[in-house]
């Protein structure tokens, strides 16, 4: 990737960068284990 200001920008601040990734990974985790929850427990409703 170029190099822009942006980017420069980013260097200054890596941990808040590294905050900020980390908290999308958790929130995507979260919630796609919900979704696989209720779609478990919506299989095991119809088929009881």
């Amino acid at each position: 990737m170029p190099l822009t200001r942006c980017n420069k920008r980013q260097v200054l601040k890596p941990r808040l960068i590294w905050l900020l990734h980390l908290i999308q990974l958790v929130c995507l985790v979260l919630v796609l284990v919900l979704v696989l929850v209720l779609v478990l427990v919506l299989v095991l409703v119809c088929h009881d």
